[in-house]
């Protein structure tokens, strides 16, 4: 296993570095002007130290596939999400307090648990605080037909966790104890 660097590619002519498959790194650096883009089917682990120093990463998504990346610093990127039209999409969101406008257009609720009913995320402009928070969005090919959201900022990284609840009722409820939890990272495969 080797250190990568992805150097600034800004004026050259050739297309930056796009990773289309597996791909493992010791460490990686990314220099200020370099870019590099996670296909939809691209996978990389950076076992060391991933440092960016100014580059821009994006982990792609569309109707094939989401790209993964796993590290441990919590790099800043760009992580794209998919969603088909028409269709309920179960998120959580990959980046540390990322805000609610990136789903301009889209439907959004949050299950609560204490009364056992979705909620929906009204405001346009508020930042979703609670890591592994589930989200349930609809995108109505109507407004918005097939649509990609994309989370910008620091990568979550290392462990995370939630608080969850179970109401007792009595009667039992049909739902009593869900917590709808999420997937707080960029990926989601697991390590090799």
């Amino acid at each position: 296993m080797l250190n990568a660097e992805i150097p600034d590619v800004s004026g050259a002519k050739a297309p930056y570095p796009v990773i289309s498959g597996p791909a493992t790194c010791l460490s990686l650096y990314m220099a200020p002007g370099s870019a590099l883009d996670i296909g939809p089917s691209g996978a990389l682990t950076v076992n060391g130290t991933f440092t960016n120093a100014g580059g821009t990463l994006t982990i792609k998504s569309d109707a094939t596939g989401t790209g993964s990346l796993i590290e441990s610093n919590g790099v800043n990127a760009t992580v794209e999400r998919y969603l088909s039209q028409d269709a309920w999409h179960y998120i959580s969101a990959p980046v540390d307090d990322p805000n609610t406008s990136v789903f301009t257009g889209l439907y959004m609720m949050w299950w609560d648990e204490p009364t056992e009913y979705w909620k929906w995320v009204f405001s346009a402009d508020s930042t979703l605080a609670i890591d592994m928070q589930g989200y349930a969005l609809w995108s109505d090919g109507a407004m918005t037909g097939n649509t990609t959201v994309s989370f910008n900022g620091a990568l979550n990284t290392g462990s995370k966790s939630i608080s969850v609840t179970r109401v007792e009722e009595v009667p039992l409820g049909e739902h009593t104890g869900y917590n709808f939890v999420g997937n707080p990272y960029p990926s989601s495969r697991e390590l090799e």
